[in-house]
């Protein structure tokens, strides 16, 4: 007796050992294949990145039926190969969507609603894993907050895709050129229309900005920096319209004056800067233009769009033709990359959305709402922090700004901050006319404004507002940079203490260095401005 119960034990705790290594080894294979589809599908690897998850997914799945679904992090863990799981299906979806998106001649609905179910499948799938998310043990650890909130992010981009997929909408997409430098980007050059009826492009125009502007004798007063030195007593015109920092409030004046100029039914806009349309280019590597003759780059583009309209564009419409034929080519390019081009593609269109260079504005709040979430709304915001927004408007109507660098320096001395901004003018033969805009919070007081040592004897200053109905200070002066030299600009300015700074990056304004002095600590903090940061000492 005593003989078989110590075998009994013997042969339990034999199949205990393997029950556990075959646990560990399946734990550890999920793992390992986790890891690997995370790493795929970063670099656009569907396919295997779907294959490696649905594998790795046997073992979360078959805990998550022994446990209930009743462990956060193990659901967690399921979910997220899910969602990776539905990569390949969802590109194989979205490039036929695509491909039917561009060309107006091949309609499918078939396509929308496929592409539709994927991405209300996808919803529930983020949906649940960010309900999971709030009961983690992991909740504060910084790289699972990165990921929730790439998560929360996902959900939103979802909402907003699926919301374009229903209905009518109309956009008009402004293209802006920053070596002209306004508030929202650049000046607004060229616009087109692009109309949407569910989910399908239905029109696509392209005009000159005068085309519009042309239509309307309207005088609308002009703000403080545009009304003395670009409105020629003309008041504010379409061409200026972007001059608000905040780029919903610049899109309804824009939509404004479009509805004085007869264009009706334009439910939104989006600006998209030069820099995008070039780094566009470097993606396919350029476009070859057999009307024209001509190989399009990101080297020649902004050159030939800037052409005189006499020599290269003998009219107006011509210039339109152009743009056309431009967006035509560039599109057949972009459906066909390869997959390097398209991570490629993915990477560019994220930094240009950090920069500002590609900015939303819908006049439907829950749109809207959606592109506020993500960032991607330009908004300017009120913020507990010490705001510091330092914003140029190129008023000489020139490109000037193609030549111009400049350099940053902040010392904060308790409530005293001190800014000095160096700019370089490399343009052989065109100065550089800045109206230079400070924006702060409410409360901040100028105690001085120096151009070149020289003390100002006046600047505007007023209280503004964003689109929210949010206030805040803005300060604006003349600020010119002659070709070939170099300009010093001074502000002193006294504020509430504040433990953080929250600096704004401009749209269409190359990456800025930055140098910011704590004097009380003796800290300094050196980086490139490519985005808006919180600074905190």
């Amino acid at each position: 007796m005593t003989n078989f119960l110590t075998k009994k034990k013997a042969f339990l705790f034999v199949a205990a050992c393997l029950l556990l290594i075959s646990f560990l080894f399946f734990f550890s294979y999920s793992l390992f294949l986790t890891k690997l589809s995370f790493q795929q599908i970063q670099s656009l690897d569907f396919q295997r990145a779907s294959q490696n998850a649905n594998r790795a997914n046997f073992f979360p799945s078959l805990l998550s039926k022994i446990t209930f679904q009743q462990i956060p992090d193990l659901e967690i863990w399921r979910l997220s190969l899910v969602i990776i799981s539905s990569g390949s299906d969802l590109h194989n979806i979205g490039e036929n969507y695509l491909n039917s998106f561009f060309d107006q001649n091949r309609k499918n609905d078939n396509e929308v609603e496929s592409l539709n179910n994927k991405l209300n499948s996808l919803s529930y799938s983020v949906a649940q894993l960010l309900n999971y998310s709030n009961h983690s043990l992991l909740t504060k650890n910084k790289k699972f907050q990165n990921a929730k909130f790439k998560m929360e992010n996902l959900s939103t981009a979802i909402k907003l895709a699926q919301q374009q997929l229903i209905g009518q909408h109309q956009y008009m997409l402004i293209f802006q050129n920053s070596q002209e430098l306004r508030a929202t980007g650049g000046f607004m050059g060229s616009f087109a229309l692009l109309k949407i009826n569910n989910g399908m492009i239905e029109k696509l125009n392209f005009y000159d900005i005068y085309d519009a502007d042309g239509q309307f004798k309207t005088q609308v007063e002009a703000p403080a920096g545009l009304k003395e030195y670009l409105s020629a007593g003309k008041g504010e015109r379409l061409p200026d319209a972007n001059w608000q920092a905040d780029f919903p409030s610049s899109s309804q004046k824009i939509l404004s004056f479009m509805q004085m100029a007869n264009f009706k039914g334009i439910d939104g806009v989006i600006a998209v800067n030069l820099e995008t349309v070039k780094n566009l280019l470097d993606v396919v590597g350029g476009v070859y233009l057999p009307d024209y003759g001509m190989t399009i780059t990101s080297d020649n583009f902004s050159t030939i769009a800037r052409a005189d309209r006499e020599t290269f564009f003998p009219g107006k419409k011509a210039k339109k033709q152009f743009l056309e034929t431009v967006f035509n080519y560039l599109k057949l390019e972009l459906v066909s990359l390869r997959l390097d081009q398209q991570e490629k593609l993915l990477q560019t269109i994220n930094y240009q959305l950090q920069t500002k260079n590609i900015q939303f504005f819908s006049t439907n709040s829950d749109i809207q709402n959606n592109f506020e979430e993500l960032n991607i709304a330009g908004q300017l915001r009120a913020t507990n922090n010490q705001l510091l927004y330092l914003l140029e408007s190129n008023v000489g109507i020139n490109k000037a700004n193609r030549g111009v660098s400049r350099e940053i320096k902040i010392d904060i001395n308790n409530r005293i901050i001190n800014i000095e901004i160096f700019f370089v003018n490399n343009e052989e033969d065109t100065d550089y006319i800045n109206y230079q805009r400070l924006i702060v919070n409410p409360e901040s007081e100028i105690q001085n404004i120096k151009v070149n040592n020289e003390d100002l004897k006046s600047w505007d200053e007023e209280i503004i507002t964003n689109s929210k109905g949010e206030k805040f200070k803005q300060i604006g002066y003349l600020a010119p940079v002659p070709t070939r030299q170099t300009v010093k600009v001074q502000i002193k300015l006294q504020t509430e203490k504040h433990k953080s700074l929250t600096i704004y990056k401009q749209p269409g304004l190359p990456p800025t260095p930055y140098i910011i002095t704590n004097i009380a600590n003796n800290e300094s903090q050196s980086f490139v401005l490519e985005k808006n940061e919180l600074i905190s000492f």
